[in-house]
């Protein structure tokens, strides 16, 4: 926390290293159990990311952070709106059967059974799957 003023003296307030920071401290805050105090550095992060890097792995990265945090607190539409987002990004960034994709497709997977929309869930699983298990064989 003390690093981020020095940041935004020595790069300004808007530099893409303060929405890495800023991302990084949520995530700290996040795995402490503590994400509602972080959630101001993460909707910095991603009003930083929007103007500077949209579209990005990173800014898939911030708005996955955004969607555990929504799907956290039952906000079930917004997070599978913002995975619907992730997963786009990552499919054309990666490829449609990077391993990235199946773990967002699970946890879209997961927001959708508990919206009640189980088929949507089941085959958002099952491609999840499909991807994972090809992956895991890619290292054997």
């Amino acid at each position: 926390m003390r690093a981020l003023p020095i940041y935004e003296k020595c790069l300004g307030p808007d530099d893409p290293e303060i929405a890495q920071v800023s991302g990084n401290m949520f995530t700290i805050l996040a795995s402490q159990h503590r994400a509602e105090e972080g959630e101001p550095y993460l909707r910095r992060a991603l009003v930083i990311g929007e103007k500077s890097f949209s579209g990005s792995l990173s800014m898939a990265n911030l708005q996955l952070c955004l969607a555990a945090l929504e799907a956290s607190r039952e906000n079930l539409k917004v997070a599978a709106l913002l995975l619907k987002k992730v997963i786009a990004t990552q499919e054309r960034l990666l490829g449609p059967a990077h391993r990235e994709v199946g773990y967002s497709l699970a946890a879209y997977s997961t927001v959708l059974r508990r919206m009640h929309q189980k088929s949507e869930a089941k085959s958002a699983l099952n491609r999840a799957n499909m991807i994972l298990k090809s992956a895991l064989n890619d290292v054997k």
